[in-house]
């Protein structure tokens, strides 16, 4: 597919004109797309003119960009939630840049880098919150939670009546333990949760 058709259509059909975004953080040289900037959202790395394959993930970590690399493919696009990489063991901010390397290396293979935050977190049919409210059963009932202008937190109905049962349906779910902090009774009122999917472990 032409890679220009593949990141209007994206464009449009997320809608990214209507919304805001911020990682005035990211420094990415001479490589970023410039129309990027400012935008936040969108096309950041624009090195293919036709796209072959697409592989998504959260963060283009180092681990997820080598294991392109690593599989010898070109023409590719990188999808992410995150156009910058989260290392929780970073003093202040916990999002660093590609390295130079990398991007060197993205290039070179026709490796381009697409990525929606605001427009994935925002309450819709692709959204990580009404995702894992999917994933959990939980009915929606309303939205809360403003962010960037867009509402991305649900509240919803469960068949759970206490926090240790849906905690072990999250766990399930996700796929690994989880904590749980109880500020209060046990039991959920009337099984309405409030869900905002994100975080940081």
């Amino acid at each position: 597919m032409k890679a220009q058709e593949l990141y209007k259509k994206l464009d449009t059909d997320f809608e990214i004109e209507k919304l805001k975004d911020d990682w005035d953080g990211i420094d990415l040289g001479d490589f970023i797309c410039p129309p990027f900037l400012g935008k936040w959202m969108g096309l950041v790395l624009n090195n293919s003119q036709e796209i072959e394959r697409i592989y998504t993930a959260v963060f283009p970590s180092d681990k997820v960009i080598n294991e392109i690399l690593d599989l010898g493919e070109k023409n590719v696009l990188l999808f992410t939630h995150h156009p910058m990489i989260w290392d929780s063991n970073l003093p202040g901010s916990p999002f660093t840049n590609i390295s130079q390397e990398l991007l060197v290396k993205m290039k070179d293979k026709n490796i381009s880098l697409y990525n929606l935050h605001v427009p994935l977190d925002k309450n819709g049919e692709y959204s990580t919150t009404v995702s894992l409210a999917r994933a959990l059963d939980i009915s929606q009932e309303e939205e809360f939670c403003e962010y960037f202008g867009v509402k991305c937190g649900i509240v919803g109905k469960t068949s759970f009546k206490t926090i240790g049962e849906l905690a072990k349906k999250v766990e399930n779910v996700m796929g690994y333990q989880i904590n749980v902090f109880n500020y209060g009774t046990p039991k959920i009122k009337d099984q309405k949760v409030g869900l905002v999917a994100g975080g940081r472990k």
